[in-house]
């Protein structure tokens, strides 16, 4: 039910253009490497932008489209298009130089094997610098070394030709598309989110920005012992809760995006809370939010005003927002568990407690209730 939701949600954003199509997703990078015709280096291009931090202003990388990331655990695997210099250009940063060019090399085969075939001068560009580029020699290149401290510092580096970044042009686009929605290896499960029979997700895409968890995000759907996997489907990770690999970057996409924004969540005790309304419509949300405090253009009579409107079933102009107290709206309560999450609780209904059933959920009626 839970995934169900949100997917429906990501479904919401996406045909709104507020979140990428699937295999898409907002990456923060620092650098580009711009190629010629036979894939050598002309230039390092910087992408950081100025911003305001305080009285500072700073670099901070440019967010931009780019194919999803992978979730990396302890093995080695490669991004598409945008990773870090360990494995675009095989420095190493950690005294593991074998483990740097199995890295290079997991990313050239990747690269590759999925370019090889395009017609197009960018993505003969990108085979030929993989084929030509030697790993042992990026400390020495003179074009990388005014920028060699933030390269050993992970930062994120893509590709670019004729001064556009690579993933811009549409041939490059479509054999992503194409690798991302085919099937992957394995026997194909019923998908507890949409029904399809699919090859299901192994791991899934972290969940980023709870409170307490880890930096690195944290899983909402996985398994790492068998004494929580059944069926004889032991080391599956994600294979005993089959979901697919668009639902999963469907939920998991959604989940982040709310968690990235104000209006979307709060926090309690050790609670991260996210809140969405079943139409996409992000006035439910920045309603509920101004309730618990969020910024808000209106004074709290207001704010209090328009939340009792709603549980006695009138409609409300929330600025430029038209609420239907029969909206049906979700709260969702996580918390984290080790490398894992929690659910806290998961309740849905509408605003209007009029029209409610007496097993609503609590939540409802008692936080409306206390408005009076």
């Amino acid at each position: 039910m839970i995934l169900q939701a949100l997917n429906h949600y990501y479904d919401r954003l996406a045909q709104a253009g507020t979140l990428e199509r699937p295999g898409w997703q907002p990456v923060k990078v620092s650098y580009a490497l711009e190629l010629d015709d036979d894939g050598q280096l002309l230039h390092v291009l910087p992408l950081m932008r100025e911003e305001d931090r305080g009285k500072k202003k700073v670099l901070v990388p440019r967010v931009m489209k780019l194919p999803a990331q992978v979730k990396r655990t302890v093995g080695i695997a490669s991004n598409f298009l945008c990773d870090n210099a360990t494995y675009v250009l095989g420095l190493d940063s950690k005294g593991k130089p074998e483990r740097s060019l199995k890295c290079f090399q997991a990313s050239r085969d990747l690269h590759i094997g999925l370019l090889k075939r395009v017609d197009s001068a960018p993505a003969r560009a990108i085979c030929c610098f993989f084929e030509s580029w030697r790993p042992q020699a990026a400390r020495d290149c003179a074009l990388l070394a005014p920028f060699m401290d933030d390269l050993l510092g992970g930062v994120n580096i893509t590709f670019a030709y004729r001064q556009s970044v690579v993933q811009d042009w549409p041939e490059v686009q479509q054999a992503w598309d194409k690798h991302y929605n085919s099937e992957g290896e394995g026997i194909a499960m019923r998908c507890l989110v949409t029904g399809e029979a699919v090859i299901p997700a192994r791991i899934h895409p972290s969940i980023k920005g709870v409170a307490g968890g880890q930096s690195s995000g944290t899983t909402l759907v996985g398994f790492n012992a068998p004494a929580f996997e059944s069926f004889g489907r032991d080391g599956g990770q994600g294979l005993n809760a089959p979901v697919s690999e668009k639902a999963a970057f469907a939920y998991s996409a959604a989940l982040n995006y709310m968690i990235s924004e104000r209006w979307h969540h709060l926090r309690l005790s050790d609670a991260t809370i996210v809140f969405w309304a079943e139409s996409g419509n992000e006035g439910y949300a920045s309603c509920f939010a101004a309730l618990f405090g969020d910024a808000s253009p209106l004074d709290e009579s207001d704010i209090h005003a328009a939340m009792k409107n709603l549980a006695a079933g009138r409609r409300v102009t929330w600025q430029d927002d038209d609420l239907n107290p029969d909206e049906r709206f979700y709260i969702l309560g996580l918390a984290p568990n080790a490398a894992r999450l929690s659910v806290r609780f998961f309740m849905q209904d509408t605003l209007c407690i009029q029209r409610q059933r007496a097993s609503a959920p609590m939540i409802f009626r008692v936080l409306i209730s206390t408005l009076g």
